[in-house]
C-alpha cells in the first residue's frame, strides 16, 4: 500500500480531513474488507465506515488502530506506512483543531488530538520499553555466563566483563525510566480520555449521529464522555439542538433530552426562545418547558 496523499504545510482543516477519507477508503479498496464485517468485528454501529469514507465523521483513535490492525494482517503493510498513517491523523486533528472557521467542534477535535497523543505515547514507550527488555535479557545471559566461567576458575577476558556489566547497568537504569515514564503516560490518558472507545465526533448537522454516540457511551459507561458531546451540540444552531433532543426522546434517552434542554438555556434569550419554539410546534410542550427553565430537574413528572 502505498500513501499518495502527504499532507501538505499550510493545507486547510477541511481539505486534509477530505484527504484522510480518501486514505480509509484506500485502504478498505486494499485490503478487500468488509465494511459490515469490520463494523461487527469492533462493535462500532451502522454505518460507521460510510460517514468516515464520505467525510461525514472524524473517526476515534480506536477506529484507525483498527483499520491499521486489519491492514497489517490483510495487506501487509509495513511498521513504516502504519507509523504514516497513525501521522497523517494527528496532523488532521492538528489542522481541525487549530480551525478558525469550526469553533463549535475545534476544542472537541484539541480535546482527540489529545487522547491522540497521550496513546501514541504509550504505544512508543511500550515498544521502547519491549526492545530494552529484550536487551536487558541477552546482556544478562551473557553475563551470568561470564560469572559462572568466573566462579569455575576459567580464565576471563575482564575488559569484556567490565562491558556487560555497564550495559547491564545502563540497560537497568533506562528500563526503570520508561516504565515511570510509561506509567505517566498511562495516567495521563486515563485521566484526560475524553471520548472512551466508541466516540467519534459526528457531522455538525448530523443529530442522528449525536444521539447514537450519546445512548452508545451511555451504554459503555463512559458518561463524561456522553455529556461532552451534549454540551458540544448545545452550542449549535437552535434548529439542530431542538432536532437533538427530539431524537434523544424518540429513543427513550429522556434524561439526556433534559441535560440538553438544561446545557442550552444558558445561550441567549432569542436562541431559547427559536429552541422553545420549534419544540412547540411538534408538540413537545415538556422539551420547551425544559429550556424555558420552568421544568427543572430533576422531573416534576414523567414526559
Amino acid at each position: 500500500m502505498t500513501l499518495d496523499d502527504d499532507i501538505e504545510p499550510g493545507e486547510g482543516a477541511q481539505a486534509v480531513r477530505e484527504k484522510f477519507a480518501r486514505l480509509v477508503r484506500e485502504m478498505f479498496e486494499q485490503t478487500g474488507m468488509s465494511t459490515n464485517a469490520f463494523e461487527q468485528e469492533y462493535q462500532f454501529g451502522d454505518g460507521m465506515v460510510s460517514k468516515v469514507q464520505t467525510n461525514k465523521q472524524v473517526p476515534s483513535f480506536r477506529f484507525v488502530e483498527a483499520l491499521v490492525h486489519e491492514a497489517e494482517t490483510l495487506a501487509g503493510i509495513t511498521p513504516e506506512v502504519a507509523e504514516h498513517i497513525y501521522d497523517s491523523y494527528g496532523d488532521m486533528l492538528e489542522r481541525l483543531a487549530a480551525d478558525p472557521s469550526a469553533k463549535r467542534t475545534s476544542t472537541t477535535h484539541a480535546r482527540m488530538l489529545g487522547d491522540f497523543k497521550n496513546r501514541m505515547a504509550v504505544r512508543h514507550l511500550t515498544a521502547e520499553l519491549a526492545a530494552t527488555l529484550y536487551e536487558l535479557e541477552g546482556v544478562s545471559e551473557q553475563l551470568g555466563r561470564y560469572k559462572a566461567d568466573r566462579d569455575s576458575g576459567r580464565p576471563l577476558d575482564e575488559d569484556t566483563m567490565k562491558s556487560l556489566v555497564r550495559q547491564h547497568k545502563e540497560l537497568v537504569v533506562r528500563r526503570g525510566a520508561l516504565v515511570a515514564q510509561r506509567t505517566v503516560a498511562a495516567r495521563e490518558l486515563h485521566r484526560a480520555q475524553t471520548y472512551g472507545d466508541f466516540v467519534a465526533v459526528p457531522a455538525e448537522t448530523d443529530a442522528a449521529s449525536v444521539v447514537e454516540a450519546v445512548v452508545r457511551l451511555r451504554a459503555a459507561g463512559q458518561h463524561g464522555a456522553a455529556d461532552h458531546i451534549l454540551r458540544a451540540t448545545a452550542a449549535r444552531p437552535p434548529a439542530d439542538v431542538a432536532d437533538t433532543a427530539l431524537r434523544l426522546r424518540k429513543t427513550q434517552a429522556h434524561r439526556d433530552a433534559s441535560r440538553l434542554m438544561g446545557m442550552a438555556s444558558h445561550r441567549s434569550e432569542r436562541d431559547v426562545a427559536e429552541i422553545a419554539s420549534l419544540l412547540r410546534a411538534v408538540r413537545d410542550f415538556w422539551l420547551a418547558d425544559r429550556i424555558e427553565g420552568r421544568l427543572p430537574p430533576p422531573f416534576r413528572k414523567k414526559p
